[in-house]
């Protein structure tokens, strides 16, 4: 019997899987693939085999919710179809889809933010936001050409929460899909397509991002995406350069509702570095070549479009090369007396209360509240308030909003599905 396997990996894999369920008190997987050949060198779960109650179940090959770790496949499809580029501002505001109203994973949101800073980050709005623009029948065809066998023929089932992982994937099916990635789109992205989203994961700053302090320790240059399923379910990780894919799993094979331990970041990421550090023991390791498509750009800094010649600030940028729109940033302008206009689809504004605002409480009293207020704006706007970037409450059109503080400075912000928003700072004292 030929088995691609390769015995040296499939240990250093099965001591990792171990220690991994040993430390962290879940089950445990990994699958390594050579995307070149797309042989699977490594398969190894944790957990004894002869065990009655569940020592048979393959956490590496059973389905299971995808959290984040099908974000990139999203923006590889953007880009792909002209939508997306790293630079391009994506909107990171509340938002509601016929009652379904998606939210990032800290509760925060941070306005305008470029495509790779979303997808570093992981964030949750944006990619809905994203996804309503490629559309969920584009996005679903997608996953099943990449492989992914439960995208069924009524992707309308799952909805827009496509974006951020209610789609159940296996371990073994993402590795193989990220393997398209690790090799140049593999016919199903453009070659600057896949690298692009490689290089946005990677790097210095990805895998501290990805893996906190033991990134110090020095490891070849990889791309990160952890991911963490709702209820914290399972936690994931995909790793790939132009050798290897390693894929992680990590969870309860019962479903493990509510275990706080099982996230990406810090439950199967560690896994996966281990499994690269033992890899490439002298930290050294290939990485990709850009492709020609990669084209260099100068774009809008609050935009992230091609800049016009009235964009007052701009940056480099990258595209893709006969694939990226050539649209070029529409708002800036000037007016008939040469100042410079800069359109926004909503102008908010606080009337109440006015920046630098102090307020006494009166010790004793209960239920003092600031009212907060916005100028004119369409009775039918949706407004959403938060305090110290912790949401509080939401608003139609200029209904007044009472916020309770805690004696302290505060940050005041109400922002608009529209990605527009508002701040002032205020100044809570005690009588």
């Amino acid at each position: 019997m030929t088995t691609a396997l390769d015995a040296d990996i499939q240990l250093l894999c099965e001591h990792a899987v171990s220690a991994a369920a040993e430390k962290g008190g879940f089950s445990s997987a990994v699958v390594v693939m050579k995307p070149e050949t797309g042989e699977i060198v490594a398969m190894a779960v944790s957990g004894d085999y002869f065990d009655g109650k569940d020592g048979q179940v393959n956490t590496a090959v059973s389905p299971r919710p995808a959290g984040s770790t099908l974000k990139p496949f999203l923006v590889a499809l953007a880009m792909e179809r002209g939508l997306a580029t790293p630079e391009r501002r994506l909107v990171d505001s509340p938002i509601s889809f016929k009652g379904y109203r998606p939210a990032n994973f800290d509760g925060r949101y941070r306005g305008l933010v470029t495509v790779r800073d979303a997808l570093v980050l992981s964030l949750n709005v944006p990619f809905v936001r994203l996804l309503d623009e490629v559309g969920v029948e584009s996005f679903a065809e997608e996953l099943r050409a990449l492989g992914f066998g439960r995208v069924t023929e009524e992707p309308a089932s799952f909805g827009l929460g496509m974006a951020i992982g209610n789609v159940e994937v296996s371990l073994l099916e993402l590795v193989r899909a990220y393997g398209v990635l690790a090799r140049g789109g593999d016919g199903r992205f453009a070659p600057a397509c896949a690298y692009l989203v490689s290089d946005m994961l990677s790097g210095d700053e990805r895998s501290h991002a990805a893996l906190g302090h033991i990134a110090d320790v020095a490891t070849p240059r990889f791309a990160w995406k952890t991911g963490t399923s709702s209820a914290y379910r399972d936690a994931w990780t995909v790793a790939w350069n132009p050798e290897y894919v390693v894929g992680v799993w990590c969870g309860h094979k019962t479903g493990g509702f509510g275990d706080k331990s099982v996230v990406g970041a810090k439950a199967a990421a560690p896994v996966a570095w281990s499994v690269i550090r033992q890899l490439y023991p002298s930290g050294i390791g290939p990485w990709f070549e850009e492709p020609e498509g990669v084209a260099k750009c100068v774009v809008c800094k609050k935009t992230g479009l091609p800049a016009s010649p009235d964009c007052p600030e701009t940056e480099e940028g990258r595209a893709v090369r006969g694939r990226s729109s050539p649209r070029l940033c529409n708002i800036h302008r000037r007016g008939p007396d040469g100042k410079l206009i800069e359109e926004s689809r909503l102008a908010l504004s606080l009337v109440k209360p006015e920046d630098g605002a102090q307020f006494h409480l009166v010790s004793g009293s209960l239920e003092q509240r600031i009212v907060c207020q916005v100028g004119e704006v369409p009775p039918d706007t949706r407004l959403w308030w938060f305090v110290d970037a912790v949401p509080v409450g939401e608003t139609v059109g200029r209904g007044a909003f009472a916020a309770e503080m805690a004696p302290s400075k505060h940050v005041i912000t109400c922002a608009a599905e529209s990605g527009d928003a508002v701040s002032v700072t205020v100044t809570v004292l005690v009588d």
